[in-house]
């Protein structure tokens, strides 16, 4: 056990040193550089709520700054899949040893700590003194077998295409394959040497991954039914074992909640509480498993996947003694299904298996196990005993017949024919894994493939095959401007991604976070993260970046966002007069227009323009001073940048002070472009209020032409004026 352990090591770090190596070429050469640093560096809520161990790893390891970003995530990544590796070649020893073994570890005298203290027991501490004892009763073939097993399953772990690909380009998946393999450790530690002690271990190891990775809600029901059964076996207090297990689970559960509180915290700069932190987290959950396409190739695969995963469980379950034709059945539809999945996966690392960890890993896990069980098998059979073993020649030839004999030697050949076809499959594998894995062989791949895409390589959008930064960056921007975020994310940005001299990485993340702006909706918050971190960049577009940031701001409907922006803008561009007018606009919302009126006035002490004046006065207005509010107004609508809401609030000065005459003058010359649906139903509004029936029916036809622009309120207010005056002009005429 020792020197498995070793090897186990030693195969570990030579993975991680050529995964770091394929890491470094892959940032270099080929791929989506950028993905994984920006991916990191700023993170939307419901996915900072997930992974958070991972994250604070990741956070740690970038601001070491010893590489870049991109290429410091990638080896860590590595380093976990390196880990992940020993983790598998151990576990999968031990699995497969206590499967094969016909012995009730129940029977063994392990140390129970309710025993009284006068009964004889064996000392066994350690959950791996338990293997040794099981695997001594193995025969030479048998220990054999079950090293050929654990090097295939190590072997198909190492060089399986999709777990490849969650290795080096998928961040979090090589930390959760990690976690799933330390929770089977601990767990099954647990049923082999039960004690209150290995309870709390596995139990804080399952806490942890339920709040890690959705992928937990599956691996926590088999661990449990295990965690169960061995209560029960061992003849174990349930009481007091199920509330170590409650109590472990629940604080893994609240030090990762307080994990993932931190971190949301840090990327929002604001405490937030722990019951929003809950739901992120369900909703976290929820949105992954939503996340898993259904497409029939995703079933097909999952499907051929489960069929060598079910009969090798099967196999193990139902330790039979002698060969027969339905367990010969069982072993070669099992292989030929495993090697339809090996031989057949996409290899690409941004195909379908990509952004979808929880059922890649789910699958990959079980065919490492499939195939391990299966290869240990095929070396069983080609090592099966001869009848005529340890009998003389004599008796050997009266008491063995030679049909039995032939049938022999007919299972021996096929399970030779079978160790071989493994072996060749396992040399095999790797080879075929790296020639789609090149990173030079996947440049020209995906060039080739962005080359033939339909009508966006061709006309106006065309991407040539030279473009440099400057043309992609103008290309970019021109398919923004249009609305083409599919086709922008498509074709330009892994474009963007693998120009050689690389962009800057600061240009790269202002261009996603101008298209998560674009998608709106949940997209919002990651794009007002990465526009808070190049704010303080000093960016030659920092300007520009405090308005997409406040217009972020405005999407989401938040005002307390837009006045801590504001602020946050204020600190670093203190005459930014957009700035400042939504730090206005906010403060009023919040029911202080007396603030606001103060901030507007130092303000307009170095810089004045029609919006500002237009804010301080309706400011003004809703302190009720209507006199005062109308100098900032008269004189804002006297400049070139006066809008419509500077007519609004100046009519509604007029009408609050009496002088409605010069409210409806005002509201009349009013420019056509600069007509708002709130204008002219305001115009509208004071036309029906004063008995001008026709002059207000006109301006709700001119309303029609603001229809898509109107919100709910504002069309029931037009639909009540509509009905108002179709009452007025159809009423009956006096008879007299």
């Amino acid at each position: 056990m020792k020197s498995l352990r070793w090897l186990a090591v030693i195969a570990g770090l030579v993975y991680t040193a050529v995964l770091c190596c394929f890491c470094i070429a892959d940032v270099v050469a080929a791929g989506q550089s950028a993905e994984m640093g920006w991916q990191v560096l700023g993170l939307d809520p419901r996915t900072m709520a997930l992974h958070q161990m991972w994250l604070l790893s990741a956070r740690i390891a970038v601001s070491t700054g010893v590489f870049s970003p991109e290429i410091t995530l990638n080896a860590l990544s590595a380093i976990y899949a390196g880990a992940a590796l020993s983790g598998v070649v151990v576990v999968f020893y031990r699995l497969l040893a206590c499967s094969m073994s016909g012995i009730n570890v129940a029977t063994l005298f392990l140390i129970r700590d309710d025993e009284p203290e006068g009964v004889p027991q064996q000392k066994i501490a350690k959950a791996h003194d338990v293997v040794n004892i099981l695997t001594d009763e193995f025969s030479r073939s048998e220990r054999r077998g079950l090293v050929f097993g654990t090097i295939a399953a190590g072997m198909v772990f190492a060089f399986f295409a999709p777990l490849w690909v969650i290795a080096t380009r998928a961040g979090p998946a090589s930390f959760d394959i990690l976690l799933v393999l330390l929770a089977v450790w601990t767990t099954s530690s647990f049923c082999l040497r039960p004690s209150k002690l290995g309870a709390f271990f596995a139990s804080a190891v399952g806490g942890v991954g339920l709040a890690e990775s959705p992928l937990f809600i599956a691996v926590g029901v088999v661990l449990t039914v295990f965690y169960m059964r061995t209560v029960l076996q061992n003849d174990l207090d349930v009481q007091t074992f199920f509330l170590i297990a409650v109590g472990s689970i629940c604080g893994a559960f609240m030090l990762q909640l307080g994990m993932a509180s931190f971190l949301l915290s840090e990327s929002r700069e604001v405490a937030i509480p722990i019951t929003q932190v809950v739901r992120l987290l369900i909703n976290g959950h929820y949105k992954a498993l939503l996340s898993v396409p259904t497409s029939p190739y995703w079933m097909w695969t999952l499907l051929w996947a489960g069929i060598p995963f079910v009969i090798a469980l099967s196999l193990s379950l139902s330790a039979q003694s002698k060969i027969r034709v339905n367990y010969m059945a069982c072993m070669a539809l099992g292989s030929i299904s495993l090697a339809l999945v090996l031989f057949n996966f996409p290899y690409t690392p941004w195909w379908v298996w990509r952004g979808a960890g929880e059922i890649s890993i789910i699958t990959s896990l079980m065919v490492v196990f499939a195939s391990g069980f299966l290869a240990c098998r095929w070396w069983l059979l080609s090592k099966v005993t001869s009848p005529r073993a340890g009998m003389s020649t004599e008796a050997a030839m009266q008491d063995i017949g030679s049909i039995e004999m032939w049938h022999w030697f007919f299972w021996r050949s096929v399970g030779v024919l079978g160790v071989v076809t493994t072996v060749v499959v396992l040399v095999w594998l790797p080879w075929q894994n790296w020639c789609h894995i090149d990173p030079q062989a996947l440049q020209a791949q995906t060039e080739t493939e962005h080359d033939q895409l339909g009508p966006l390589g061709k006309g106006e959008f065309e991407v040539p095959a030279d473009a440099d930064v400057v043309a992609l960056l103008k290309l970019a921007l021109e398919m923004l401007d249009k609305g083409m975020l599919d086709e922008l994310e498509q074709v330009v940005m892994p474009r963007l991604s693998r120009v050689r001299p690389p962009i800057e990485r600061d240009k790269m993340e202002l261009l996603r976070a101008r298209i998560l702006m674009a998608r709106g909706g949940r997209s919002l918050e990651s794009a007002r993260i990465f526009f808070l971190r190049l704010l303080q960049r000093d960016l030659p577009e920092q300007a520009d970046i405090a308005r997409w940031l406040l217009e972020t701001d405005l999407k989401s409907q938040d005002w307390n966002l837009v006045e801590r922006d504001a602020q946050t803008i204020r600190k670093i561009l203190p005459d930014d007069n957009f700035a400042n007018e939504m730090l206005a606009r906010a403060v009023i919302k919040r029911g202080a227009p007396r603030l606001a009126v103060g901030h507007l006035q130092q303000v307009l002490l170095s810089d004045t323009n029609a919006m500002l004046l237009t804010v301080l006065g309706e400011a003004t207005l809703r302190i009720g001073d209507a006199e005062s509010a109308m100098e900032p107004l008269k004189f804002a609508i006297s400049l070139d940048d006066a809008s419509g809401d500077t007519f609004l609030f100046l009519a509604m000065a007029y009408k609050k002070s009496g002088n409605i005459e010069k409210a409806l003058a005002t509201l009349d010359a009013v420019p056509a472009k600069l007509l708002t649906p709130e204008l002219v139903l305001y115009h509208a509004e004071m036309l029906n209020s004063l008995g001008m029936t026709a002059a207000c029916r006109e301006k709700l036809g001119v309303l029609e032409g603001f229809s898509e622009r109107l919100n709910i309120m504002q069309r029931r207010q037009r639909d009540a004026l509509l009905m108002d005056t179709v009452s007025e002009v159809l009423a009956p005429e006096p008879y007299f």
